[in-house]
């Protein structure tokens, strides 16, 4: 009932909002620090960095490390 209630109110599903929150704190990290992606990953709530390494690719079309060159 929530996960339907969820996706009515703001059109996606729950994990995908989580994913979302996920991502743009990473792209945040990626932007302001040299942390190593792992650190990363696990800062945000990534298992592993490959992980948030195929989860940003699919989401943005750039990996972490193309991202963060592209920032500086």
């Amino acid at each position: 009932h929530f996960a339907r209630a969820f996706r009515t109110s703001t059109g996606v599903t729950p994990r995908a909002f989580v994913e979302q929150r996920r991502l743009v704190r990473a792209s945040a990290l990626l932007a302001e620090s040299d942390g190593a992606l792992a650190g990363i990953a696990l800062d945000t709530g990534f298992g592993t960095q490959s992980r948030l390494t195929s989860v940003f690719k699919r989401r943005t079309g750039f990996t972490p490390a193309v991202f963060r060159r592209g920032r500086r």
